[in-house]
């Protein structure tokens, strides 16, 4: 426990897109004394402008910033890394990245008290060995070895999409990049104690070049921390098999092949939500997890009553 008696701080990191209700009431949840929330925008999302009033009449605590995000591409990497340095000039002592589309399971009572009892320790998680073992041969390669054009701007239109489409399958038949030693891989999701907030920021102060080598790759967001991390696992005291999120990556299709994206979770996944040690569930939305919701944030919140419901 802390024996100071003095609460941690922690600070959430959520990118979003879309769900301005499901934003709101997300961070409604979250907000407590000892909560800090930073929300970044998606400059192009449609959100920019419309949630930012009402957050900031729930909660006092909360920055938001508005970097562009494209799928795949190295502006996930480098928001990640600007969120972390917005929070460490806060001096929290831990850093969750969550998403828009994320739900708590827990009451913040709960989860600060997890925290205080594990103060030290950091959670993420990587793809199993047995998983490593076969995707370091292909998918690993496959999203640093050639060059990806995934962060041209105004994609929102679609004669640009269909340009980018092109210059990725194009320059996809070429290998000629660099090779990055000792890949490693997992979800992008964390909670990270200070110890690791401050080895990532000053790796990327000190050898910016490890960074940049993974600008033009694919969905390397779930690799660069990873492969960065992984030697230091012991040293920063990270659990590598729990990121104390639940997502469930395992519903295949009718023809056996698993999804490219989280599954969207219902009120029949509560059972396997419970049966995990986990703060956050993902991916949710507003129509399909709706019964979801309502069971989750009165968990969360006993007598919450949700924006969705006209509050």
């Amino acid at each position: 426990m802390n024996v100071n008696n003095k609460m941690l701080r922690h600070a959430f990191l959520i990118t979003a897109h879309k769900e301005p209700d499901l934003l709101i009431d997300l961070v409604r949840l979250l907000s407590a004394e000892n909560h800090y929330i930073i929300v970044n925008i998606d400059k192009k999302s449609e959100l920019r402008g419309g949630v930012e009033p009402t957050i900031g009449k729930c909660c006092n605590q909360v920055i938001f910033t508005y970097y562009n995000v494209s799928h795949g591409g190295y502006s996930q990497i480098s928001t990640t890394i600007k969120l972390l340095k917005l929070a460490s000039e806060l001096d929290v002592d831990y850093c969750h990245l969550i998403s828009g589309q994320d739900f708590p399971c827990k009451s913040m009572a709960e989860f600060d008290c997890f925290f205080e009892v594990h103060n030290g320790e950091s959670y993420m998680w990587f793809d199993s060995e047995e998983q490593h073992e076969i995707w370091s041969k292909v998918k690993y390669p496959s999203r640093v070895d050639r060059l990806y054009f995934n962060d041209i701007p105004f994609q929102e239109h679609y004669y640009v999409k269909l340009v980018v489409f092109y210059l990725n399958r194009l320059f996809s038949r070429f290998k000629f990049r660099s090779k990055i030693p000792n890949l490693r891989a997992g979800w992008n999701w964390f909670s990270w104690n200070k110890k690791v907030v401050s080895f990532v920021l000053n790796k990327y102060k000190d050898d910016i070049s490890f960074f940049n080598r993974f600008k033009y790759t694919n969905c390397c967001d779930e690799i660069v921390f990873h492969t960065l991390l992984y030697p230091h696992l012991e040293q920063l005291k990270i659990h590598k098999d729990n990121s104390l999120r639940y997502i469930n990556w395992t519903k295949m299709s009718e023809n056996g092949i698993l999804p490219n994206a989280p599954l969207v979770l219902t009120e029949k996944d509560l059972n396997d939500i419970d049966n995990h040690e986990v703060f956050f569930c993902r991916k949710v939305d507003t129509t399909i997890s709706r019964s979801l919701l309502k069971i989750l944030s009165q968990r969360v919140m006993p007598g919450f009553k949700s924006i969705m419901d006209g509050v």
